[in-house]
């Protein structure tokens, strides 16, 4: 069976979209690039973890694992290219065929021998066997199948076509602001402007870890798992909530919180103005998991006309996903509020 896969493989967590045309069926899904060596006993597999053998070597993949990918490491180091072969295979039946979209980063985008060189080094091309176990309660299963054809599309940009009308003819700033950086680029009618391209290490994790040291230095220890799950919260509930019920900590701490995270953001604008952004001509996209978690902040820094989509960390991967098809099948993918529910047409 033909199918299409988009992958979306960033430095914290791969990201998945798929379509079956039999039966008009997408789903999304992703888990955390991480990597170490495994083994098909494991009966302790946490969710979202799988343990894959691939040319003679058996790695565990995702959440469960440890090894997570560097923020010097190329996307073409050995943990993207093992957590992309992943992603497909878990949505491969043996013997299905696969159309792949993968996202690239602007420095290699930009030259077309890079882009080629990318596309061919990070997955390969024709048959590919795997053993591949899902969860700890599955048997290891041997699964064939092809990637018959691969395309790149530029990191960041997948958001543009979720709603690629609403872009249309326009310059568009899009800030990707995901788990290991925060990127920025700039688009004239869908076409990269890479003199504007801006990447810096003030991903998610970096804003949890320096928030959670900040925190610490004024309040007392505070571990950076309790600052994630804070940072989930609605704006008005950011705060620390110490056993003994404190209320001059728990006010000071939420002012302390959104001063931060203001800040933050303004570093992220900073580097945009050093790039030449036109702020007050363009329109303003945010993406990435982190950009849903701090939309009231972003649209305090940046305006209230910023376009933030829902389930933002899958808005790359869902928009290579709908580019794909829509190139290979003149099809367009409705995608609903929830993905899970899509209706095609075609294309004018």
């Amino acid at each position: 069976m033909e199918k299409y896969i988009s992958v979306d493989a960033g430095k914290f967590a791969t990201k998945v979209g798929l379509f079956n045309p039999d039966g008009n069926k997408a789903m999304e899904y992703k888990f955390r690039t991480k990597i170490d060596h495994g083994d098909f006993r494991d009966d302790n597999m946490e969710k979202n973890t799988y343990i894959i053998e691939i040319n003679g070597e058996t790695y565990k993949i995702g959440n469960g694992a440890t090894t997570e990918a560097k923020l010097e490491m190329t996307k073409i180091a050995k943990e993207h290219q093992l957590c992309a072969l992943t992603a497909i295979a878990l949505a491969a039946n043996d013997g299905d065929i696969f159309h792949v979209a993968i996202g690239c980063p602007l420095k290699e985008y930009a030259v077309v021998e890079k882009r080629e060189q990318y596309k061919e080094r990070l997955l390969p091309e024709g048959e590919i066997t795997v053993t591949l176990k899902k969860n700890s309660d599955a048997e290891p299963e041997t699964i064939t199948f092809t990637i018959a054809s691969k395309v790149v599309y530029a990191e960041s940009s997948g958001v543009l076509y979720l709603d690629p009308i609403r872009f249309q003819g326009k310059s568009v700033g899009v800030i990707d602001i995901g788990g290991g950086t925060a990127l920025g680029n700039i688009s004239d009618n869908f076409e990269i402007q890479h003199q504007f391209s801006v990447t810096t290490e003030n991903g998610g994790n970096a804003l949890i870890t320096e928030l959670s040291q900040e925190l610490t230095a004024k309040f007392g220890r505070v571990d950076s798992s309790y600052v994630a799950r804070v940072l989930k919260l609605p704006p008005e509930q950011r705060f620390l909530s110490p056993k003994n019920g404190n209320q001059e900590v728990q006010e000071e701490s939420k002012q302390f919180i959104h001063e931060f995270l203001i800040g933050y953001l303004n570093r992220i604008r900073r580097a945009c103005d050093a790039k030449s952004w036109s702020m007050d001509y363009i329109d303003l996209v945010f993406t990435g998991g982190t950009s849903e978690l701090l939309a009231s902040e972003i649209r305090e820094v940046f305006g209230n006309e910023v376009y933030i989509p829902s389930h933002s960390d899958y808005a790359n991967a869902v928009g290579f996903l709908k580019k794909l098809v829509a190139r290979k099948l003149n099809v367009v993918v409705d995608v609903k509020e929830e993905f899970l529910d899509v209706c095609t047409t075609k294309a004018a």
